[in-house]
């Protein structure tokens, strides 16, 4: 049986590395799949790596409702845990993944039906609209392996346990490798499929480590009891999932929405500036996943610190994250902006794809850590169970200043007006979710 962590005392930094390292990598490798997919896709051609690019934005709606659901989950639990109510986060987690495989299945329907007029929304060219049907059939078809695995994850780093989602999805990442190129490119007896061979990879490598988490959890190696055979519905554990995980799957949605309207706005310029920004979101996603991790262990530290009724030493976490996290993906920032053409060419050899990227990465790299700031202060309110500042910071971020600036800019400085706009909204974003938390006050909170 696993051992109930106390994390109310001891090293707050040593705490939030403890935690955030093995979710960095596990939220890293899950993002992993559809870069993998776009570096084995790229060596087909820029419109391969178009179609990828396209359904990145319905990949970011799935991991939205599945990661939504769990995270508001991971702050139940963490809460609960932290108030020593053990028999209550079991059936938190019993609730969470009933509700995670329902938003599952009706987003599978609604993704196969509305697929063909989100891309073409999306400025698809009729080449690339049928590669980003086939790739995204399958995606959406299967994507309940993702939103269990996702609920789950979050459930098991509520209790403290971050290193088993990352174990299970270093197996899933590396199934992912291996199949990719076989069924791209039809090795050895393997089917040459294409882009499809990337998708169905992508769909097996999710299936298996989904599967095994399962095992974990049902096997009775987890702090948190499952049993569904006495599963009795309570609206106030909804209610509660849903007040913290509504608002993040909807972040991540206007996330989603956002993405297809800045991807709108780059096909303009052709397919070659939409496989830039495609690749380009991608090598952002390395900076932002290692913020992602430490908001993740963010929300279970505050939560328990918090369900333990100590509301400074909650604070105290969040601060000491924020500052770690700039410095993380400041650091990484440097480094794309010294060598940017570097990290184009591992996706594509395509010249004018290279010089897109390039000037993207060069501009917005310089502004990582105020994303990263928005981030983790997005995860202490959280752990203090409040969902909507997270909604609003990404709407403020996508919808207020991102998408009209990319908009506006582009008319007087091109493509490179697009990133501008990108790279203004992280830092405007960042700084406001900064404030709102220090002006914020938690001591009268409610609890549970």
């Amino acid at each position: 049986m696993a051992e109930c962590k106390d994390f109310t005392q001891g090293s707050v930094l040593g705490h939030i590395w403890a935690l955030s390292m093995p979710t960095m990598i596990a939220f890293a490798l899950q993002m992993s799949y559809n870069i993998v997919d776009t570096i084995f896709v790229g060596r087909l051609g820029v419109e391969a790596i178009a179609a990828v690019s396209m359904v990145f934005p319905v990949m970011i709606l799935i991991i939205a409702l599945g990661a939504g659901t769990g995270i508001g989950a991971s702050s139940l639990v963490a809460r609960y845990i932290g108030g020593k109510k053990l028999g209550e986060a079991g059936r938190v987690a019993e609730h969470a993944i009933l509700i995670s495989l329902f938003f599952s299945v009706v987003l599978a329907l609604a993704g196969s039906f509305f697929a063909r007029p989100l891309f073409v929304l999306m400025g698809a060219t009729p080449s690339v609209l049928s590669l980003s049907i086939v790739y995204n059939r399958w995606i959406v078809g299967f994507c309940s392996f993702v939103f269990v695995f996702l609920t789950l994850s979050n459930i098991l780093r509520g209790e403290g346990d971050a290193k088993t989602p990352m174990k299970y999805m270093i197996v899933s990442a590396l199934i992912n490798v291996v199949l990719d190129p076989l069924l791209i490119f039809g090795l050895w007896f393997f089917p040459r499929l294409g882009v499809e061979g990337a998708a169905i990879a992508t769909v097996i490598s999710q299936g298996v480590g989904c599967a095994f988490l399962l095992v974990h959890v049902f096997s009775g190696k987890s702090l948190i009891k499952l049993a569904f055979g006495s599963f009795r519905y309570s609206f106030d554990i909804v209610k509660s999932i849903f007040s913290v995980g509504i608002p993040a799957s909807l972040s991540h949605i206007v996330m989603s929405i956002g993405l297809v309207f800045l991807t709108r706005i780059t096909a303009s310029f052709g397919p070659a500036a939409i496989a830039a920004y495609g690749i380009g979101y991608k090598l952002e996603s390395i900076p932002f996943h290692f913020a992602i991790g430490i908001a993740i262990a963010v929300v279970t530290l505050v939560g328990h610190n918090f369900g333990a009724g100590n509301v400074k030493r909650a604070k105290k976490v969040a601060w000491v994250a924020t500052v770690l996290s700039m410095v993380v993906t400041a650091v990484i920032g440097l480094v794309f902006f010294l060598i940017p053409g570097v990290w184009m060419r591992v996706f594509t050899n395509d010249t004018l794809v290279i010089g897109y990227g390039v000037s993207l990465i060069r501009i917005v790299s310089l502004f990582f850590a105020f994303t990263s700031l928005g981030i983790t202060i997005e995860g202490a309110f959280q752990g203090f169970g409040r969902g909507m500042p997270k909604l609003l910071l990404t709407l403020l971020r996508l919808g207020v200043l991102a998408v009209p600036l990319a908009y506006l800019l582009s008319k007087s400085f091109g493509l490179v007006g697009v990133w501008y706009g990108i790279a203004i909204a992280y830092c405007v974003s960042g700084l406001v979710a900064a404030l709102w938390f220090r002006l914020s006050s938690f001591e009268k909170s409610k609890v549970l």
